[in-house]
């Protein structure tokens, strides 16, 4: 690999290449050399761990995680080392380029928070219509538009669920972990023709829910509220209704929607089994979005 970077010396931000842990180490190394003290060193790999990405800079203070999701929300990664500052300047960025920033710490399990919600509502919305094609995607479309969703679960799968399922693929080889599992977890067949809209929007979001909670419980986000804004700016969900979290504390509540869950789970399988985090919350009933911030 040919290194030409003194072109770099008044750079502001730098994009590392895609790739290889040892690869961005070595670049953000070399970069180092030339890049003037306020230059932002940012990857957009959501599955790198950017502590080790920075080991070999005597600068980890400048190196964060930046990843445009979906058309609309910039996602911001923030390690023990990034400094305030460089935090401020990518929201700067996030503004200037008219994109919704969305604060996550490093070391989010399985890829990136906007990602991971808008591949459950769609994974959620074809295990439910899966047995009746494309009469059963139409009627779950009309059931969700019904409910507000500005994006139908389905197309949602051209914008960011290709690359969530291909995250979630790997790290599950590379670790084990992660909520998405084909083989395991894939709901028992049920027919849509049998579920009321109400239970098809339930089964559909209930997952969102627990996936949110999910995040959480991981200490992914700064503040439950960003997730909430992912699921309104990404996802579609109504903004009337205050996001996906805000809907599930103010208006069915976790117990409920945890028994829910709970029961979906041992009749259709382990899809819909609840997180500790959403049963821990259930249990003492407090609301979902009463989490410490992370930043």
């Amino acid at each position: 690999m040919q290194k030409h970077f003194q072109g770099f010396v008044y750079g502001k931000r730098v994009k590392a290449v895609e790739g290889s842990i040892q690869l961005k180490q070595q670049v953000f190394a070399d970069l180092e050399h030339y890049c003037p003290q306020h230059c932002i060193f940012a990857s957009s790999s959501p599955t790198l761990d950017l502590n080790l990405i920075g080991e070999r800079t005597k600068s980890q203070f400048r190196i964060a995680g930046a990843h445009l999701c979906s058309s609309s929300v910039l996602e911001i990664v923030n390690t023990e080392c990034t400094s305030p500052q460089v935090i401020v300047d990518l929201l700067d960025v996030a503004k200037k380029m008219k994109k919704t920033p969305i604060l996550v710490r490093n070391g989010s399990s399985s890829g990136l928070v906007v990602n991971r919600i808008c591949g459950m509502y769609s994974q959620a919305a074809m295990f439910v219509a899966a047995e009746h094609g494309e009469e059963g995607k139409h009627h779950v479309e009309k059931v969700m538009e019904k409910f507000g969703m500005g994006i139908s679960p389905f197309r949602m799968m051209d914008v960011v669920v290709v690359e969530s399922m291909s995250t979630l693929l790997q790290k599950k080889q590379d670790t084990g972990s992660g909520t998405w599992n084909e083989a395991k977890d894939s709901p028992n067949d049920f027919k849509v023709a049998k579920l009321s809209e109400e239970d098809i929007m339930k089964m559909i979001l209930f997952p969102v829910v627990n996936e949110a909670c999910c995040i959480m419980e991981e200490g992914s986000v700064v503040k439950a509220s960003d997730i909430d804004v992912a699921s309104v700016v990404a996802m579609g969900f109504p903004s009337y209704r205050g996001g996906v979290v805000y809907w599930a504390d103010h208006t069915l509540g976790s117990k409920y929607i945890c028994s829910t869950l709970e029961t979906w789970s041992n009749t259709y399988g382990p899809f819909f089994k609840p997180c500790a985090y959403l049963r821990k919350h259930s249990s003492i009933g407090t609301p979902l979005m009463q989490i410490k911030s992370h930043l």
